[in-house]
């Protein structure tokens, strides 16, 4: 039996995409999402199987110019799905800003649920 050394480290993503092997499935699934243009995908799993390795590599493997926004939704425990969302929609301004993009003009800033709605719409 061959063993297998997992090449994610917590903490650290691959430097190149060499690196980040055996997901021709999952970009598959990724690519026909987009060109569905749907503009929110959730990629969710358990640690260190890649996910933010492949939130980086994306654009390159997909020749597309995107950006992705990383939300740790471990740390967004809350009584209320109206908390969560709140959480949801300041952490992606925060990268939204910290990547110079301009965030989306919000209708409503004090409804987290509009403020959600407005930046995936």
């Amino acid at each position: 039996m061959q063993k297998f050394i997992n090449p994610y480290r917590l903490g650290e993503l691959p430097a190149n995409p060499a690196e980040f092997f055996d997901r021709e499935e999952t970009l598959a699934w990724v690519e026909s999402q987009l060109i569905a243009q749907r503009r929110l995908l959730i990629i969710h799993g358990a640690p260190l199987i890649g996910k933010s390795s492949l939130l980086k590599f994306l654009p390159a493997l997909l020749g597309i110019d995107n950006k992705a926004v990383t939300l740790p939704l471990a740390s967004a425990a809350a009584e209320n799905a109206t908390d969560v969302l709140a959480f949801i929609s300041r952490r992606m301004m925060l990268q939204l800003a910290e990547q110079d993009i301009a965030p989306p003009t919000l209708a409503a800033e004090n409804d987290p649920v509009a403020v959600l709605d407005d930046t995936i719409a």
